[in-house]
Formats: C-alpha cells, structure tokens, sequence
C-alpha cells in the first residue's frame, strides 16, 4: 500500500515581516506575509495613514514545512504521519516501514537478546522498557501481526 506522497527534501517557505515606521508621517506600519516560497529583498508598501509609497527590506524567518499534527505519531524530517502504528496499553506502537517493523518482531520474538558488547548505539537499546518486557511479548507480536495485514 502506497500513500503516493513524494517530496525531495524538506519544503521551506518563509514568512515575511516588516515592523517600521512610515518616513513621510511616522505611521507605524506593521506587515506579516505568511507562507512565500522565496525570500524578499524588498517589499513596496503603501502608508495607511499618508498614501505613500515606500520600499524597505523586510525580514524573512525561515519555516519548514510540517504536516498538521492530527495525535498521531509522525516520522521526525516531514512530521507526516505514521501508517503502521497501534495503541498499546496507551503507548503507541509504531513502525517506520515494514522493515522496521521485521526487525522489532525479530527481536520481540527473540527468546535471547545478546548486546554483543554494544550499548548506547543500537536501535534496541533506544526502545522503551515495554516493548523490551518479556511480559508484553505475546500481546506485541499480535500487535505486529495486525500491522503487517495493514
């Protein structure tokens, strides 16, 4: 199954500020222009206050396009949403992709985890202590079943 989302990289936009005052009356003019795909050098603005025209350089704050956040756990470069995820005792359970999800099963299943003299770098010494729990190994794997119907 395919979400059939694609995107190189991350997406940037910028949002567009100016905070002056007009040079003709001293009118305050504050100006924010959200999601610009380019950065401006300039900007032309129009005094509210005299009518007059002005060019000034704004300030351009660098954004990075996130996926709304809907309670779901997201992957950490687009923040998209997961597709292989499932409560578990109110934790959630997630998988990046099915290969990730291959090698949680492989080591769930494994009636001996050696560490091979590893600690601190490895993907499984990174997980939580209930999905390490010999006590939650049936009730997980049931779980990565579900997930690999998915």
């Amino acid at each position: 199954m395919n979400c059939f989302y694609t995107q190189k990289g991350r997406k940037i936009y910028y949002q567009i500020e100016l905070k002056r005052n007009c040079v003709e009356c001293g009118n305050e003019i504050n100006i924010t222009i959200p999601n610009v795909n380019e950065q401006k050098e300039t900007i032309i603005v129009k005094c509210k206050n005299c009518g007059d025209t002005q060019i000034h350089k704004p300030r351009n704050i660098e954004q990075v396009w996130r996926f709304l956040n809907i309670g779901k756990p997201t992957e950490m470069y687009f923040g998209l949403p997961l597709w292989l995820t499932d409560n578990f005792k109110g934790h959630n359970f997630w998988a990046l992709n099915y290969e990730h999800l291959t090698y949680l099963k492989e080591y769930i299943s494994a009636s001996l985890r050696e560490r091979n003299g590893r600690t601190g770098w490895t993907i499984v010494e990174k997980l939580p202590d209930w999905i390490k729990s010999a006590k939650n190994r049936d009730k997980l794997l049931k779980v990565i079943e579900k997930l690999e119907r998915k």
